[in-house]
């Protein structure tokens, strides 16, 4: 029963997005598809749990989509009773290494860059959209939009994510993510937001490749690599994305 009531919630919630969010789903597309007629390119960063490595590299999805992520290391240690020492300056590690990993990244102005969050609360994904856009950058943000109106922002400047895009799409997840109350359970159970991400982004994919061959561009798709003849199309195809940009 659970079962089916969580894919009846799946329903409803497709239901929403294809209702509330579609025009939103389109300028997407379209932002997508002025962004490689221009030679510029598209990046998406990890949003939810697995959504950039799900638009990536996978059959039937676009080369030109390309994931944005970084780690930062720095190995310094000390002794344990070392720890909290002062700095002379007020440092937010997050922030700054946001900074630097935008400033590093091939992101250029024009580009259009996918930040997205379910509560919009968190430093990474807002630092992340500021950054881009004071390097020129088109920032489309997905969230909750319920959801971060109940949560307070972690970031420094007090801001959410949706207060930081260039263009926002509603995920319509709930507050909390999880859709299913059950008896005998303080809470609800089986998340929504990872459907809701994955969707809208293979929406906006679907907008942008009907947007580039109305323009009379061919973006390039991946066929899968285990059907007959799928590495060697794959192979064709990568040497062409890497002569057009899409």
């Amino acid at each position: 029963m659970l079962g089916r009531r969580y894919v009846d919630a799946i329903r409803s919630l497709l239901g929403k997005i294809s209702t509330e969010q579609m025009s939103n789903i389109e300028k997407a597309g379209e932002l997508v598809a002025d962004c490689w007629a221009s030679g510029g390119a598209v990046f998406i960063t990890e949003m939810g749990h697995g959504t950039a490595s799900e638009l990536t590299n996978r059959a039937g999805g676009l080369m030109a989509l390309r994931q944005f992520s970084f780690s930062v290391s720095v190995n310094s240690p000390i002794a344990s009773c070392q720890q909290d020492r002062p700095r002379s300056t007020s440092v937010i590690p997050e922030v700054e290494q946001v900074r630097t990993a935008v400033k590093l990244s091939q992101i250029r102005p024009g580009d259009v860059v996918f930040v997205g969050s379910v509560s919009g609360k968190n430093i990474y994904p807002i630092e992340t959209a500021l950054q881009c856009q004071e390097l020129g950058a088109k920032v489309i943000v997905l969230t909750a939009l319920e959801y971060t109106e109940r949560v307070s922002s972690a970031h420094p400047s007090g801001k959410k994510l949706k207060d930081v895009g260039d263009l926002v799409i509603d995920i319509c997840a709930p507050i909390g993510d999880a859709v299913l109350e059950v008896e005998g359970l303080p809470v609800k159970v089986l998340p929504i937001s990872g459907i809701a991400f994955t969707t809208i982004m293979w929406m906006i994919c679907g907008e942008a490749i009907e947007q580039m061959l109305k323009r009379g561009l061919r973006p390039h798709v991946y066929m899968s690599h285990n059907l007959d003849g799928g590495p060697e199309f794959n192979e064709r195809e990568i040497a062409e994305y890497n002569q057009t940009g899409y």
